[in-house]
């Protein structure tokens, strides 16, 4: 069973798959994609904390699992699992830090743009610690552009020079919010489809949804532990 929250602009699915859970799925995983959606902090939510999703609550409901952490009205989430009460979502802010965990689902609305699955959605600029992605859409060419390090945080590494690089650069084709491609050839080259590529070849999968842009990788995109996974904020 589901439940549309409707409105003029766009809809977000609440799927009552359990009560209230302190469970979450890989948002980065393609396997997750089709249910990610985007949602917004309603002004009646007002400050709406993150709960623990790695938390017991046992018999001290879910208030025993509150953090911190919390977003504002206004401010746009991305949900990945959706129960009747809660739900999992990541806010990234401005400056690419991320923060997940559960939030009650009665805390969000939907989002003005957020059915847009055209590849206009990939294009611009998007970063994340460690991480930045440069995406271009003309006609259905995408043209995408990246560099992530490992390390660069850590003073001790940066002092011995340890600190690992990657970079992608390569063409496809998709008229989606969707990208999923191996690079095989020079930088720039077009890329095949992943089940074209090698295992050790750089392969991709990525999708956009209104501020933010998911990333997976096979861990071949550069120096050892570079990743481009994770979840990147449009600046």
């Amino acid at each position: 069973m589901t439940i549309l929250i409707k409105s003029t602009t766009a809809a977000i699915t609440l799927g009552l798959l359990a009560p209230t859970a302190l469970a979450c799925s890989d948002e980065t995983d393609p396997a997750t994609f089709d249910v990610l959606q985007i949602a917004e902090i309603k002004r009646s939510a007002g400050r709406t904390h993150f709960y623990d999703a790695a938390c017991d609550a046992g018999t001290k409901g879910l208030e025993a699992c509150r953090r911190k952490a919390y977003v504002q009205p206004g401010d746009v989430v991305l949900l990945g699992d959706v129960y009747d009460t809660t739900a999992c979502a990541t806010y990234v802010d401005k400056s690419g830090r991320a923060t997940s965990g559960i939030i009650k689902g009665n805390t969000v609305g939907p989002v003005r743009g957020a059915d847009d699955k055209s590849n206009r959605a990939l294009a611009g600029r998007w970063v994340r610690e460690e991480a930045e992605i440069r995406i271009n859409a003309k006609g259905n060419t995408i043209t995408v552009k990246g560099d992530a390090t490992y390390g660069a945080k850590d003073p001790s590494r940066v002092a011995r020079g340890a600190v690992n690089s990657g970079t992608l650069d390569f063409t496809v084709e998709s008229a989606s919010n969707r990208v999923s491609a191996g690079m095989t050839g020079a930088d720039g080259a077009p890329a095949v489809p992943k089940d074209k590529a090698a295992a050790t070849d750089c392969q991709i999968d990525m999708i956009a949804l209104g501020p933010y842009l998911v990333v997976k990788d096979n861990m071949q995109c550069g120096g050892l532990n570079v990743s481009f996974a994770g979840i990147y904020r449009k600046r």
